[in-house]
């Protein structure tokens, strides 16, 4: 009886160690074939179209940007130097004038009739000279020769003399007399824009009465203020270069010509001042602007497309091709310039950037280019 219990377990155990071995092989070959089925899915997936670009390699200059205004220069009252009355004015508000314009004419018939007056009394007494002159001369030799008396040779002598001491008197009061013409025409002292008109045509004005009033445009002045960190950063005689929104693709120079030497201890910034030629008068007082100084140059910088930066989770992220896959990189970028983004860290100069279809694209993620700049 016992013999055949002995055998009975041994059958048992034989029957138990047979379907354990037929489980394990079986479970080998379900986990070979999912593994075979994943792969092969993977494969299937169609790879994302991208396009790529390679990085450029130029100079880049660092700037430190801040915010000013421009000012006028100057701002001037015109006024007239003699009284009379207005003639014809010949700007108006907002008008762009240069120096030496003329601005405003005042009525000249009386200062014009003085002047041919003064004019013709030069004429005359000129006459008066070169007769007297030839008759001092016919009167001397008559003289020498004890024909004629000292005295009546005294006197025409002394006619010359007086005759010509009056023409110097006589051409004084011809350059008063032009000078009062010339005075009714008032000229613009500076180049510049007219603010005010004052005056109408037909009114009497005095001298020194206000006309027009007007600002200085060429040079203008940009003032700023810099973070006391970039102090250092600026000099006097610092060229300086300022954007507009009048003007959004033009960029205008201009040299620092004042620095404050005292820092502001409510902002903890420095004050500073530039000149800005404005000969065509595109920039105007209190145009707002971005201004731009140079902290350091970049001889051998990085640019890639600025689309080819994508901004998560406060990071800056780039993708590169390689072996038909997109890699994920973190990179820190520099300045933005024109469409192009300078990357300081993350990529090489012989990596190729992915720069389109990247948004949904992961680690490993397939590719295929389908262009490359």
């Amino acid at each position: 009886m016992r013999q055949c219990v002995s055998r009975l377990r041994l059958f048992i155990t034989i029957i138990f160690s047979l379907s354990l071995f037929m489980y394990s092989c079986n479970k080998r070959e379900d986990l070979q074939s999912g593994g075979d089925n994943t792969a092969s899915a993977a494969e299937s997936t169609p790879a994302v179209l991208v396009e790529t670009a390679q990085p450029a390699v130029q100079r880049v200059e660092h700037r430190v940007r801040a915010v000013g205004s421009f000012l006028p220069e100057d701002d001037v009252t015109i006024t007239p130097e003699i009284e009379g009355k207005v003639k014809e004015i010949l700007v108006d508000e907002g008008y762009i004038i240069k120096k030496g314009q003329l601005l405003v004419q005042l009525e000249d018939r009386r200062q014009g009739l003085a002047v041919a007056e003064a004019e013709a009394n030069i004429r005359e007494n000129e006459a008066n000279l070169s007769y007297l002159e030839i008759t001092l001369e016919r009167r001397e030799e008559l003289w020498k020769k004890k024909v004629l008396s000292k005295q009546l040779y005294d006197e025409i002598f002394s006619q010359v003399t007086l005759t010509k001491a009056r023409a110097d008197s006589l051409r004084a009061a011809l350059g008063r007399a032009r000078k009062d013409l010339e005075d009714t025409r008032v000229y613009s002292p500076l180049d510049g824009i007219i603010t005010e008109k004052i005056i109408s045509e037909g009114e009497h004005v005095e001298a020194g009465d206000a006309l027009l009033k007007a600002v200085k445009i060429n040079p203008l002045k940009l003032h700023f203020t810099l973070p006391e960190t970039y102090a250092s950063l600026v000099r006097e005689g610092q060229m300086v270069k300022a954007g507009v929104k009048a003007y959004p693709e033009k960029e205008f120079s201009g040299k620092v010509y004042f620095i404050n030497p005292q820092i502001d201890p409510t902002t903890r910034a420095v004050q500073v001042k530039a000149y800005f030629d404005n000969p065509d008068g595109r920039l105007k007082p209190g145009f707002f602007a971005d201004v731009f100084l140079v902290k350091d140059i970049n001889e051998n910088a990085l640019l890639i497309p600025g689309e080819g930066v994508i901004q998560r989770e406060g990071k800056y992220l780039v993708y590169v091709m390689s072996d038909g896959v997109a890699r994920e990189r973190t990179v820190e970028i520099g300045e933005r310039l024109e469409g192009r983004v300078e990357i300081l860290s993350g990529v090489s100069s012989q990596e190729l950037i992915i720069t389109s279809g990247n948004h949904d694209l992961k680690d490993g993620t397939r590719v295929k280019v389908l262009n490359h700049r």
